[in-house]
């Protein structure tokens, strides 16, 4: 991602599954003690000050401290008591125009981790995720499988207004065999590609890239 464009952007990243070194040698208290790095290009420093990852959970407003997009970025990984009270409380207490939590792992999914996603809700991914999600936003942002798909709010019964986003194809894409979801009005497992989403007021405009 060093294209000119993006070198002044942050990258607000979120842990995942191989940052937990299940599938990888991922060390996810690395990556959160990378984000206070000085920039430089010796020992102890990082290549640029893109990569922002303040902590394994937390939340950022846009474009400033009182903007009207609340982002809040949570560890699907981690299905502790303590993660869900603390991002649910600060959804409720947001006043915010929108907003989106975003996470590693999709709560619906017409991809092709559909069946692995459901054993980890079986576990308490799910639970995590719905408390927060439920707790008065309006989109659930999403990646882990790689293609990008954009699934209709009603989707889950308990907080109808949510509308469910994965865009999990930048690096790579990848087959599914997957039931397609009821409610997904687009999905696209065949070309690399990345969701751009615009605010403006009351409006939200969903772009593939």
């Amino acid at each position: 991602y060093d294209r000119p464009n993006l070198n002044s952007l942050k990258f607000y990243a979120a842990l995942g599954n191989h940052d937990y070194g299940l599938t990888s040698n991922g060390v996810k208290e690395a990556q959160i003690q990378y984000s206070s790095l000085p920039v430089g290009t010796g020992t102890g420093t990082r290549a640029s000050a893109k990569w922002t990852m303040p902590d394994a959970y937390f939340d950022k407003r846009f474009p400033d401290d009182s903007g009207p997009v609340h982002v809040f970025v949570t560890d699907t990984q981690d299905y502790s008591a303590t993660q869900k009270n603390a991002m649910k409380a600060k959804v409720q207490q947001s006043t915010a125009t929108w907003k989106i939590v975003t996470g590693h792992h999709p709560r619906y999914t017409s991809g092709d981790h559909f069946l692995d996603n459901q054993f980890l809700g079986a576990l308490g991914m799910y639970s995590m995720q719905e408390t927060i999600f439920c707790a008065g936003t309006d989109i659930f942002l999403t990646g882990h499988d790689h293609n990008v798909e954009l699934i209709d709010k009603g989707a889950h019964a308990a907080c109808p207004n949510v509308s469910f986003i994965i865009s999990g194809a930048g690096a790579k894409v990848r087959s599914s065999n997957a039931p397609k979801h009821a409610k997904s009005l687009y999905y696209n497992e065949s070309i690399e590609a990345l969701a751009y989403l615009e605010f403006s007021g009351n409006s939200a405009k969903l772009e593939v890239i």
